[in-house]
């Protein structure tokens, strides 16, 4: 059980630094961008326009962020795979015993019988 418990700590650990990896901050910051704002407040159509000119571009970007990591899904699914191996295997063992335990009941009982006779 232990060893169950040190498993899922571990892929979720993994899950975790996989999460935290991220793209570097741009600190560039363009000259005018200040007119640019002014221009877009003055036309709002401008605005219409730039984000349907980005909008394609913006969501091919982020599904191939998505796409490219997936990582975290492999090992939730991964982990969801060793917690239940491991239960169906505690329930193996479990029964198992409860097999021998019912043999000895019923062991006790025939002799329990005889001696009765």
């Amino acid at each position: 059980m232990k060893t169950l418990i040190l498993t899922f700590l571990t892929l979720l650990a993994l899950g975790t630094a996989v999460h935290a990896q991220g793209q570097p901050v741009n600190e560039y910051h363009s000259p005018v961008r200040a007119t640019w704002r002014e221009e877009v407040r003055k036309d709002p159509g401008l605005k219409a326009d730039i984000e349907g000119a980005l909008r394609e571009a913006v969501h091919e970007r982020e599904s191939a962020t998505f796409t490219r990591n997936n990582r975290h899904v492999v090992i939730a699914y991964a982990a969801i795979w060793v917690l239940t191996i491991g239960f169906v295997a505690f329930l193996w063992l479990r029964q198992g015993k409860l097999k021998q335990e019912i043999a000895r009941l019923h062991s006790e009982l025939g002799k329990a019988i005889k001696d009765d006779k």
